[in-house]
């Protein structure tokens, strides 16, 4: 059975505003929209059911959920590494990590509905340019 509980903010990163530093700890989460707040371990947090669920990319609608675990892991052994060293990552690893950030900044509830507006937009001009003229669209029909 395929996961549904995807995480807008990853669990390891949650885990570092825990109790204890770890997955198993507690934090305090707060709903803005309704001022409710309660206690949870990273796991019951930031989550959405199919956040990351495309079903236009069948036959893998769940790919986003699978690259983005792999960033994650990268963003965890760089994160790991500069809790233990005290130094920032260089070269590649830097790369790595300030990918994880730019990924971590872009996935936001927020930054989807904007992705999503701005392909609908797309997708209606296209099928405007498509169908403008007979001949452009027995064009779109042949392909």
């Amino acid at each position: 059975m395929t996961a549904r509980r995807h995480h807008v903010i990853p669990r390891f990163y949650l885990a570092g505003f825990t109790d204890t530093g770890t997955e198993a700890g507690q934090l305090r989460v707060t709903d803005l929209e309704t001022a409710g707040a309660w206690t949870t371990a990273p796991g019951g947090a930031a989550v959405r059911r199919d956040f990351y669920r495309v079903d236009e990319l069948e036959p893998e609608p769940l790919l986003l959920e699978g690259l983005l675990s792999r960033i994650e892991a990268q963003g965890a052994l760089r994160i790991r590494e500069i809790r233990d060293t005290g130094a920032l990552p260089t070269g590649e690893a830097r790369l790595e990590l300030m990918f994880f950030v730019a990924t971590l900044h872009s996935r936001t509830a927020v930054k989807r509905e904007e992705f999503s507006r701005v392909l609908e937009a797309t997708a209606k001009e296209q099928l405007r340019a498509n169908a403008s003229t007979p001949e452009a669209w027995e064009a779109t029909r042949q392909r």
